[in-house]
């Protein structure tokens, strides 16, 4: 076996690491940056319509949808309703 070579479980062992290192920077600089547009809801010193809001509320929820895929938490296609 070569130096570089290394073993499934240490590549696991420091794919896990290096995501438990950076999600949380990553969770962190998300929630300031809703914090942020958040911000923008004060009417003291912004102006906007309930269609901007909606607009901005839409694409989030999108992003949202497109990360769960991301993660494998696309649900299969059916053409029936799920039960409510």
């Amino acid at each position: 076996m070569s130096r570089t070579a290394k073993d499934p479980e240490r590549r696991l062992q420091e794919k896990r690491e290096r995501f438990q290192r950076i999600a949380p920077k990553r969770m962190r600089a998300l929630e300031i940056a809703m914090r942020r547009l958040g911000n923008c809801s004060n009417r003291a010193t912004y102006a906007y319509t309930a269609e901007e809001v909606e607009i901005i509320l839409e694409e989030l929820r999108l992003q949202v949808q497109l990360l769960q895929e991301r993660f494998g938490g696309r649900k299969a296609f059916s053409l029936t309703r799920e039960e409510e």
